[in-house]
């Protein structure tokens, strides 16, 4: 109703503003030589054009009163039709109560909803319900809701005190216990997923010190006889190579400086090879020789080297032939069935 007055309003503004120009492109058109006893009595009068100017400033004055009221009606809830047409929001009031508990509970459930978007600001206040449910007891507001995900959280706010204001933010006050409540949900959708992750990461474990086993396995030094004897060999083969090529003298120098200094250089020599011998190969060869003897594996002529009492590069180039030989005959039987 207010709406069809506000436009009635407005096309009696037109019609003053007609009526006003008229008026005032009358006396114009009188001076241009129209004769004025053949208008009408109304159209002569000089009340004219000050009834067209009141009646605009009234009808201006109506239509702007008329567009107010009708544009705070419509603060108030949206048509059906507009209501529809919006996207279901994301906060979701399950339940709503106002008082001091279940005997004096006011349920304003509907009220709330009516109200809710995507945020809600509720002043906690005797405002919410028609009646105070407990006259100088002081109430608290339990709202149950859920934003978005279907998950119902429980959030509520004691009544403001006098000189003070109490507000109850959906969905924010209640975030915390809104997370804490999806957390669980979550750990209980997925216990028996996790045990079975444990199961799982149990079985690689194990699999894994296997495999290490197997690279530490892969990863020893081979102390086999065969792989020690090789060894030596090549130590003792070092040991030769290493030692100093023999000094050169002519015969008619030995009774001179040269052939007496020639004597101590070899002298020197001889005692080096042998004590060198003695101390790093001869125990590793005796030892290795015992070894293969328990094999069946031995050689005469090699021990009567080993017993020699001054080892010299010969008798040491012959034992590391000796022990060539031996080597041969220890790989033929681990690899060939037999000597």
């Amino acid at each position: 109703m207010l709406e069809k007055s506000a436009k009635l309003s407005t096309l009696i503004q037109g019609f003053a503003a007609l009526v006003f120009l008229y008026s005032y492109f009358l006396p114009q058109t009188t001076q241009q030589g129209t004769n004025p006893a053949v208008l009408h009595p109304m159209f002569q009068q000089s009340w004219l054009p000050l009834t067209s100017i009141l009646l605009l400033v009234v009808s201006v004055i109506v239509s702007s009163i008329l567009n107010f009221v009708v544009l705070r009606r419509r603060k108030g809830p949206l048509p059906s039709s507009v209501a529809e047409s919006l996207p279901p929001p994301k906060l979701v009031i399950h339940r709503a109560v106002y008082g001091i508990g279940p005997q004096a509970d006011v349920d304003i459930t509907e009220s709330l909803r009516k109200a809710a978007r995507d945020a809600l600001v509720i002043p906690v206040d005797n405002n919410l319900v028609p009646r105070d449910p407990a006259i100088g007891v002081r109430k608290r507001l339990v709202v149950e809701y859920s934003y978005g995900d279907g998950i119902v959280c429980c959030a509520s706010r004691m009544e403001s005190m006098q000189g003070d204001i109490a507000r109850l933010v959906l969905p924010e006050d209640s975030e915390l216990p809104k997370l804490q409540k999806e957390l669980s949900h979550w750990q209980a959708k997925y216990s028996a997923e996790k045990t079975s992750d444990l199961t799982d990461k149990a079985n690689a474990e194990n699999k894994v010190l296997q495999l290490e086993a197997k690279l530490n396995e892969l990863s020893k030094p081979d102390n086999s006889l065969l792989s020690r004897l090789t060894a030596l060999v090549r130590d003792v083969l070092v040991f030769l190579h290493d030692q100093q090529p023999m000094p050169e003298i002519q015969p008619g120098e030995l009774e001179s400086e040269k052939g007496k200094r020639f004597a101590i250089e070899t002298e020197k020599r001889i005692h080096r090879i042998h004590s060198g011998f003695s101390l790093r190969l001869h125990p590793e060869i005796d030892k290795i020789t015992l070894e293969l003897g328990e094999k069946g594996i031995f050689d005469y002529h090699l021990a009567t080297l080993m017993q020699n009492s001054a080892h010299s590069e010969a008798n040491i180039s012959e034992i590391s032939d000796k022990l060539i030989a031996l080597r041969d005959r220890l790989e033929k039987l681990e690899y060939g069935g037999g000597e």
